[in-house]
């Protein structure tokens, strides 16, 4: 579970108000015992020597009182400075009219603030920001979410977190969980922690990896149980194609390869597939057939014709062959002895969990063609399959951007909700998803309904986090810096301001998540908080 250190933001909120009040209060009543003796002073310089002398003085007390805190001396002074800046132009009067602005901000809760230029502005405005409320991750909330943060900041930490609450408190919940990182045997791993957590909660655990140094490994087969529709989905995702033209030739191939294996009563797999891959053994497959009377004769010219013919002399000599990427994830598809072939469907019928290894091999294709296909068209077979069910399901793909298709997500997310699924899509940044097609940046925008952000340094990806978190509205002061009768007062406006600043986003520390939830709202809008995460309960 989640333990959380409230000193470090609400102590600083205390503090930083308390230390802000003593120097407020300080000037005001120095300004004003000024006011009542500077008619005996006579000279408008020694005025200024005074005033500059009582703030310096104000200055050291407070420095001495900061002394003794734990937090940093610019925090406190720094609204403070602008004094020191304007001190030579500006009269006891003014002075006095921008200390009463100060407390009057400073009790009503709005901001501190005593007239300082843009620049300080600005950077109060990120020390607000930073004060993001001390929160805990909602883990009742079903709906999809979106996970970012760069290496080593904590998504491991963070996806444990929610892998155990599911395990343990949400009653045989399905769980899937789709990784492009490596499931290593270090005991650290993540495939480590579930194998733990399974065994704890007496949950069975499938792995596929392609990683051959994995133990208990299965075989997978994500055609077994697929329609024509989902197979010819699958295929659309499964490789890089040159042009449109190759990739019609080859599905369009592929698919009668399907329905004539089907026709045998056979089971569709890779392995049949690439046996039948080639025209010659597909026509001498065909011809056994008709030979055994299982298809008829015009069942046999549709599945010969010259058409699929043509089909199959370009998908072989496409430079996309199936057999090449096939060939990098051979472990994981073509038959072993001893090895338990399943699928994502088993695991399913059997309440078991099931975990997928997609970086045992370096090849891009292959990834691409396990996770962003195969499991996805598979997962789109359990949501038909298993719609009448009242089980709810979990889907977790973690480095999300190495497989993610939007072809196949858009199906996913008209119907998910409404059939039990939530996903948790975890990446880097934003930019890693959005690469290749607006079309998912939409999809996901549109229907996640949480956003968990640990650090991401990228200037677009935090200007993409921070859109969809979206603005508030705020006030802004306005002053005449560019004028030799700067007084430090001015007008206030409203303005759009973000909920967390983009420093705040680049410089969180390990461990340390904005969290933030469309459906949570204060006074009918939807803040972030902080959640701070604790690995000692893993």
């Amino acid at each position: 579970m989640i333990k959380i250190d409230p000193l470090r933001i609400k102590d600083f909120q205390k503090r930083m108000m308390i230390g802000m009040g003593i120097i407020s209060i300080l000037s005001t009543i120095y300004t004003l015992v000024f006011i009542l003796v500077s008619k005996y002073l006579e000279s408008k310089d020694t005025k200024r020597i005074h005033i500059i002398l009582g703030h310096v003085g104000i200055l050291i007390i407070s420095f001495l009182w900061i002394a003794f805190s734990d937090f940093s001396v610019v925090d406190f002074i720094r609204p403070y400075l602008s004094y020191i800046r304007n001190l030579l132009h500006v009269d006891p009067a003014r002075i006095l009219i921008a200390d009463f602005y100060s407390l009057a901000f400073l009790f009503l809760g709005n901001r501190i603030s005593e007239g300082v230029d843009d620049w300080i502005i600005e950077n109060e405005r990120d020390m607000r920001n930073e004060l993001l409320p001390i929160g805990s991750f909602d883990y009742t909330d079903r709906s999809h979410m979106l996970l970012f943060g760069a290496t080593r900041t904590g998504k491991g930490v963070a996806i444990n977190h929610i892998m155990k609450f599911i395990l343990t408190k949400r009653n045989k919940e399905l769980l899937v969980v789709v990784s492009a990182k490596p499931a290593s045997g270090d005991k650290h791993s993540q495939l480590a922690y579930l194998r733990k957590l399974c065994k704890a909660t007496g949950r069975k655990l499938y792995v596929v990896s392609m990683d051959e140094s994995v133990k208990d490994r299965c075989q997978y087969n994500p055609f077994k149980h697929l329609k024509k529709d989902e197979m010819r989905n699958a295929l659309s995702g499964m490789l890089d194609f040159d042009s449109e033209y190759y990739r019609k030739n080859f599905v369009q191939w592929v698919m009668s390869i399907f329905k004539l294996i089907r026709k045998g009563k056979e089971t569709v797999s890779i392995s049949n597939i690439l046996k039948l891959y080639d025209w010659d053994a597909y026509k001498g497959y065909a011809n056994q057939l008709l030979d055994k009377e299982i298809i008829t004769e015009e069942e046999y010219r549709k599945l010969t014709d010259s058409r699929i013919h043509r089909y199959a002399d370009v998908a072989v000599n496409d430079s996309a062959n199936l057999d090449d990427v096939v060939d990098a994830c051979s472990s994981v598809f073509l038959p072993t002895p001893n090895k338990k072939k399943i699928t994502i469907t088993d695991a399913f019928k059997t309440d078991a969990v099931i975990y997928f290894d997609l970086n045992g091999s370096s090849a891009a294709d292959s990834v691409k063609m396990l996770g962003g296909a195969c499991i996805m068209a598979e997962l789109q077979h359990c949501m038909v399959a298993f719609s009448d069910s009242d089980k709810r399901k979990t889907v977790i793909f973690d480095e999300a951007s190495y497989y993610i298709n939007a072809d196949l997500t858009k199906v996913f997310f008209n119907t998910s909700a409404s059939m039990g699924y939530q996903f948790i899509i975890s990446t880097q940044g934003p930019s890693d998803l959005y690469s290749d097609t607006d079309t998912l940046k939409h999809q996901l925008n549109n229907n996640m309904g949480q956003l968990a952000c640990l650090r991401v340094s990228d200037p677009e990806d935090v200007d993409m986090i921070n859109g969809i978190i979206g603005t508030t509205i705020g006030t802004e002061n306005t002053h005449r810096a560019l004028s030799i009768d700067y007084d430090m007062t001015g007008s206030l406006k409203a303005v759009d301001q973000m909920h967390v600043s983009h420093n705040l986003i680049k410089n969180l520390e390990p461990l340390h998540m904005i969290y933030y939830q469309k459906k949570k709202s204060v006074d009918g809008e939807a803040r972030p908080v902080m959640v701070v995460w604790d690995t000692d309960d893993l």
